[in-house]
């Protein structure tokens, strides 16, 4: 009675928008208007769409929004995104002053619309969504959960065209050829958006993305090249071309000193 592959859905970008489609090999980033023209099914899922209809949704060479759901296609798009989100950010590392506004990991959150189960409707059932601490798990209703995240995706929209993913084809063969997503998700969550008392878990992030490389290059545990010393070298180098600015002298006096000790300390914890 519940086999969700008898359902019609859409992946959609609610916070990603793009005027015309986006093609990336395997992967396609349509608008919503241009997917849903002309498509009866797609007409039906978005009754009561909560979000934006100018925004987005991603599709695949085998998968068409409203077609039936299969966990292949599933799985793809969800794999293809995280890929997707690995390139944008390698090429446009978001900050404050940012052209493309301040966006992070949640900026390209996928959103599955599903097909209602004509079953269970006239029972009045109400879609939940779970939730869990850790310890125990909690579930909240899905209209509450989307009503929230509507407001909270405003914040982080993000305008993209196909020249944003230079990148994607060569990370895309790349997990292909040595299977990277693992490390890809976890460099994506450096870039979740936390509040400025809430971000202590990015450290942990950092350091597993840096382990993950690690091992995928050194045989026999998380070893990576002395690459740290010539990072730091540079940093020094970009600096010292700013000598004329005030910062600089708070630098020369409060850390250059130390960045001898952190980089060593940073060798010693990988060797």
């Amino acid at each position: 009675m519940l086999n969700i592959t008898d359902r019609r859905i859409i992946y959609c970008l609610p916070s990603i928008f793009c005027q015309e489609t986006i093609k990336l090999g395997n992967l396609l980033i349509r608008p919503l208007s241009e997917a849903v023209k002309d498509n009866d099914n797609c007409a039906k899922l978005l009754m009561d769409f909560p979000f934006n209809r100018a925004s987005s949704v991603i599709e695949t060479l085998t998968f068409k929004s409203g077609d039936f759901f299969t966990q292949l296609n599933d799985l793809e798009i969800r794999d293809s995104l995280e890929i997707l989100k690995f390139s944008y950010f390698f090429e446009f590392p978001s900050s404050l002053l940012d052209i493309n506004g301040f966006v992070g990991n949640e900026t390209f959150e996928c959103y599955p619309v599903i097909e209602l189960n004509s079953e269970l409707t006239c029972f009045g059932v109400e879609h939940k969504m779970p939730f869990t601490n850790g310890m125990s798990n909690y579930l909240l209703s899905l209209k509450s959960y989307f009503q929230y995240r509507t407001v909270f995706l405003e914040n982080f929209s993000l305008r993209l065209t196909q020249k944003d993913f230079s990148y994607y084809s060569v990370f895309y063969g790349l997990n292909k050829k040595i299977d990277t997503l693992d490390l890809f998700k976890m460099y994506n969550k450096c870039w979740g958006v936390y509040s400025a008392y809430d971000f202590s878990d990015k450290a942990l992030y950092s350091k597993i993305t840096l382990e993950l490389l690690s091992s995928r290059h050194v045989a026999n545990g998380n070893k990576v090249g002395k690459t740290f010393t010539l990072f730091f070298e540079k940093l020094r180098r970009i600096i010292g071309s700013i000598a004329d600015d005030e910062l600089f002298h708070v630098y020369k006096e409060k850390i250059d000193s130390k960045i001898d000790i952190v980089t060593k300390r940073i060798e010693d914890y990988f060797f």
